[in-house]
């Protein structure tokens, strides 16, 4: 049978000019296939499991946090022409759910920044600027490469706040929502009054931290402080907000989710039973222990897998203590080096060793393990040179700063 389009309209003209009923009609098919259950080609519609368990997790009273950068990377350029469909694309985004209090925050990119090398890392050749001057200006086709440049990005936000505030153009879209955006060190309330858009400053979330991770726990207790929100829902991709969520738990009165992933791949962690379960000391500890084996900041031990340091962190308290009390001060405390050096140790097989250069000595000589033929530069490879003092004193203060 052939499908057409124009059946509807028939039976419409048919109606006006015979007794028959519309009603009885519409009890029908209007077509080969119903197409409220089924495609073009007559197969099963499909839909997204995933938001069933989106709508039973989170609650409705939940504030939503979003990583801005994430969603910025998300966005189909290809199907998007000017910065304005990009600007409004977003704001449906972050608005499609129906929870009242919305976070957008951003990253600041500095100079002198510790991430600067990653970032160049991320880019290595090179980026284009572009300067955001109306809403109908094209997108470069090489968007991805476009966001390379971290003063396009704070262009961008800009840009995304100034056309959000227009009194008129976006009032629908935020209807009854609070939305709250950070750029750079400020920050700004956006909500319709008297049926026009308004933004103001909203000084208790100004802050100098220069990643959008640490920002959203601001706003966190933001919401808990100042909006008596009672459950928080972060949305990221980044591990590094699952690691500090954790942390944090304890100074978060609220009932915390963390929606992390991107497309198909998105999980919703409930972080008070994340924190639950692996207890209140592994928990302070895991700035320190994600810090020591690997992030943006610092560089993994070789064949050693973050997996692997945590079993051996979480089986001894004293290791749990020291991790613990890494990053609670700028300043290193000596005492607890010979406790790194063990634990970098045992990550490697050797136990009861507080010095890299012993446990060096024992691996090489334990013949059942390591032959004499494997004294060559790929085995040295294997076990790392020793620590230092001053690459911990770096450490200390990654973690200092970002917790």
């Amino acid at each position: 049978m052939k499908a057409d389009r124009d059946i509807f309209a028939r039976l419409l003209v048919i109606c006006g000019k015979r007794e028959v009923s519309l009603r009885d009609v519409l009890t029908y098919c209007l077509g080969p296939i119903p197409w409220s259950l089924a495609t073009a080609d007559g197969c099963l519609a499909k839909t997204n499991k995933a938001k069933l368990l989106d709508a039973i997790e989170i609650p409705n009273d939940c504030v939503r946090v979003y990583d801005g950068m994430v969603i910025i990377q998300q966005t189909p350029s290809t199907s998007l022409e000017t910065f304005g469909d990009i600007s409004k694309y977003v704001l449906e985004r972050i608005t499609s759910v129906q929870h009242k209090f919305v976070y957008f925050t951003t990253d600041q990119y500095r100079e002198d920044s510790l991430k600067s090398c990653e970032r160049k890392r991320r880019a290595p050749e090179g980026s284009i600027r572009i300067q955001i001057t109306r809403r109908d200006k094209k997108i470069p086709k090489q968007f991805k490469k476009f966001l390379d440049n971290g003063c396009n990005k704070v262009g961008l936000v800009r840009f995304f706040l100034e056309d959000w505030s227009d009194p008129e153009r976006f009032k629908a879209i935020i209807a009854h929502r609070v939305l709250f955006i950070t750029l750079e060190p400020r920050a700004y309330r956006l909500e319709v009054k008297d049926d026009l858009v308004r933004s103001v400053p909203e000084e208790n979330l100004f802050s100098n931290q220069e990643e959008a991770d640490t920002k959203m726990f601001l706003c966190s207790q933001h919401a808990i402080q100042e909006l008596f929100c009672g459950s928080i829902c972060i949305t990221t991709v980044d591990s590094d907000v699952g690691v500090l969520a954790t942390y944090y738990k304890d100074v978060l009165p609220s009932n915390l989710f963390l929606q992390i992933g991107s497309k198909g791949k998105k999980r919703i962690l409930d972080v008070s039973k994340m924190h639950e379960s692996i207890g209140k000391d592994m928990s302070d500890a895991l700035p320190a222990l994600h810090a020591l084996s690997g992030c943006d900041y610092t560089s993994p031990f070789f064949g050693i897998e973050k997996q692997k340091m945590y079993k051996v962190v979480k089986k001894s308290d004293n290791f749990n203590d020291v991790l613990a009390s890494m990053g609670r001060s700028v300043n290193f405390e000596m005492e607890v080096f010979p406790i790194i050096q063990e634990i970098v140790s045992e990550c490697y097989g050797v136990k009861n060793c507080q010095s890299i250069n012993d446990a060096r000595y024992r691996k090489f000589c334990t013949k059942a393990k390591v032959p004499r033929a494997a004294a060559t530069p790929t085995y040295r490879r294997r076990i790392t040179a020793p620590l230092t003092k001053s690459q911990l004193c770096n450490l200390c203060l990654e973690i200092c700063v970002g917790t």
